[in-house]
């Protein structure tokens, strides 16, 4: 095993090396602990990750890092189309590293900004201008709950998970985040990670969703980026162009 991830690392070498000349390594920093850890779970668990994937997770992350497009936002692979919003969004790391959101090539929360925290950790957008109209993390489920009940259809909302998100949904707040499209929510579990985004009240549209289950103490980091369609209003056409990044 370990001679494969030798032969495929020193395989993309020249291309690394002249990514590292680039602007973009720097914009796109957080990619690179994402490919750090990856390679780290792998060494831990060499023979289980080979069984199931037949040695295709460690070419996920390379290929996602090493094929960033320069002009994309968001570090996306390539650019979103007229009329979409360019985001990504990236859970926490056990209880130490914070989640990071990104839209529109705009970091608006991230351990570096100081604004994030453990349990849920939101973003909520105008659909149509893209324009932020709240975000924040939450220690209560109330707090959450009453949160969840001033969102406007068509309103964008982006969520990663911190540690443990479970122990603020109640009941009523897994069965709001289902009808806002989720299908891993009634599903979660204790330090899950997991990672949303989507219009709400916006029908037959689907949302950007991942999760990773727990192993033994801490799950992976798990991140989904792509492109979500403007909405200018109840009567907008509602398609969506997904771009989407390698889970990590």
């Amino acid at each position: 095993m370990t001679a494969v991830i030798g032969f495929e690392i020193v395989g993309y070498l020249p291309r690394l090396i002249a990514l590292i000349s680039r602007p973009l390594l720097y914009r796109c920093a957080h990619t690179v602990p994402s490919l750090l850890e990856h390679l780290l779970h792998i060494s831990l668990h060499a023979g289980e990750g080979q069984r199931q994937s037949g040695g295709f997770r460690l070419w996920s992350p390379l290929y996602s890092f090493l094929f960033i497009s320069v002009n994309a936002k968001c570090c996306l692979p390539q650019k979103c189309p007229s009329g979409h919003f360019a985001f990504r969004i990236r859970s926490g790391a056990a209880n130490i590293v914070g989640p990071k959101i990104c839209f529109e090539d705009q970091i608006i929360m991230s351990g570096t900004k100081t604004n994030v925290g453990q349990g849920v950790n939101i973003v909520l957008l105008h659909g149509e201008t893209g324009r932020t109209l709240s975000s924040g993390y939450f220690k209560g489920s109330t707090d959450l709950l009453a949160f969840l009940k001033t969102i406007q259809p068509g309103n964008l909302l982006l969520v990663a998970s911190f540690d443990d998100a479970t122990e603020k949904l109640t009941g009523e707040i897994r069965d709001i985040f289902a009808e806002l499209g989720s299908t891993f929510i009634k599903s979660l579990r204790y330090r899950d990670n997991w990672v949303f985004a989507g219009p709400a009240g916006i029908k037959h549209s689907r949302p950007f969703e991942k999760n990773t289950n727990v192993f033994k103490t801490w799950p992976r980091v798990v991140e989904v980026g792509g492109c979500l369609p403007r909405y200018g209003g109840m009567h907008s056409s509602i398609y969506k162009s997904q771009i989407p990044t390698t889970p990590i």
